[in-house]
């Protein structure tokens, strides 16, 4: 079978770049019979040979130039190029995969694409308006030229057939995994030096998301300032993750400043990711109270380094944390308060999460991600 996959790059920030990557791994690894295309953006052959360890079964097809590569001027012209160029490529091979419906390329007879959530369709302003814009005049329509859908929860999937009825026969749920890179491990931490924390003996409460309305971050911070004055002295709030929007950045810090006059509250972004599996395995617990998640994979992160969870029991939260973590609904303040105090100061609940997590986080693997994919490769080759 000839697969052609949009790697795009090598590099892994987004959750969606880490999807595509360590499903490629995992395909590549496990079933090295079929012929493997990664297609790249120009000069990110090398980045991409690193990531996937240069494989035979591989070929790199480095051709897609940026869309702004001439400019905002000519970014259409741009854009029509490399939509011709998948289109060319999607000729020559079995299956096209797009692993992000923004870039599928219209016209294709053989294509699979990964939807990773629904979020631009709804009110809210948690997308930004281009991707409301692109969501609402083509996700049906990319929805119904795929040969098959492969959604990344239970609830993404419930969420597209509701809309989208005449896709429920070709839609399968491929949950995501956590990076292999997460795992418990015995580490120093003084290591939390570096990023200015003043006591790294201290307790500190994790958050790792994107500064964005969505995550509810808001959510946690409001939870931290309801607590006891004497909690709030003895522990530490670290927030990792950085915004797309001035506006939003300057609105936390002004949230974050008075707290940041009594408290030890640490902000810290661009993190590398062998600190985030430091972050994870010291932290007294991690918190992600996200009001909307297509997937959520820092809770699977969190709970393969041994980190008790505090999350959202709402999307696709409760169903991939089960109950592994501790969960509440993200809007209730007086909820997230009394859980947050629970396991703050209960060392019991807290190892029974810890426990919990750690047998949660097994049941996702990439080697399980590619074996239902390939299942629905095969699938769409009679479809």
């Amino acid at each position: 079978m000839k697969i052609a996959v949009d790697l795009l790059r090598g590099r892994a920030m987004t959750g969606n770049e880490v999807y595509t990557q360590e499903l490629t791994k995992a395909l590549v690894s496990m079933y090295p019979e079929n012929e493997y295309y990664a297609i790249l953006y120009m000069n990110k052959r090398r980045e991409a040979e690193r990531a996937l360890r240069n494989t035979v079964s591989v070929k790199y097809l480095n051709v897609l130039p940026h869309d702004l590569l001439l400019g905002k001027k000519f970014k259409k012209l741009v854009s029509d190029f490399s939509g011709y160029t998948k289109w060319m490529i999607a000729k020559n091979v079995d299956l096209y995969h797009c692993t992000n419906p923004l870039n599928y390329p219209f016209g294709i007879k053989n294509g699979v694409v990964t939807l990773h959530d629904l979020i631009a369709l709804r009110k809210e302003p948690w997308a930004s308006s281009g991707s409301k814009l692109f969501y609402q005049e083509n996700i049906q329509k990319i929805l119904r030229e795929a040969r098959v859908i492969l959604s990344v929860s239970d609830f993404t999937r419930k969420d597209a057939i509701e809309r989208y009825p005449e896709i429920a026969d070709k839609i399968f749920t491929t949950h995501l995994a956590a990076n292999p890179v997460f795992h418990v491990a015995q580490i120093d931490k003084s290591y939390l030096y570096k990023f200015g924390v003043k006591d790294p003996s201290k307790p500190y409460i994790l958050s790792v998301a994107e500064i964005q309305p969505r995550k509810n971050i808001g959510g946690l911070v409001k939870a931290f300032k309801a607590l006891p004055e004497k909690i709030k002295k003895e522990y530490q709030l670290i927030f990792v993750g950085k915004t797309k929007y001035d506006k939003v950045q300057k609105e936390f810090k002004e949230e974050i400043l008075g707290l940041r006059e009594k408290y030890e509250i640490y902000h810290l972004e661009n993190i590398p990711l062998d600190d985030l599996v430091r972050l994870y395995n010291t932290a007294h617990l991690f918190v992600y109270l996200s009001f909307f998640e297509g997937f959520g994979l820092p809770v699977i992160e969190a709970m393969s380094c041994g980190c008790p969870v505090l999350t959202s029991c709402t999307t696709s939260l409760g169903e991939v944390a089960g109950t592994a973590a501790f969960t509440v609904d993200p809007r209730n303040h007086d909820e997230i308060v009394s859980a947050l105090q629970k396991l703050m100061e209960n060392d019991l609940v807290r190892t029974q999460y810890r426990e919990k997590g750690l047998i949660r986080a097994k049941n996702y693997s990439w080697e399980k991600t590619a074996q239902l994919t390939m299942d629905a490769y095969k699938k769409a080759l009679i479809m």
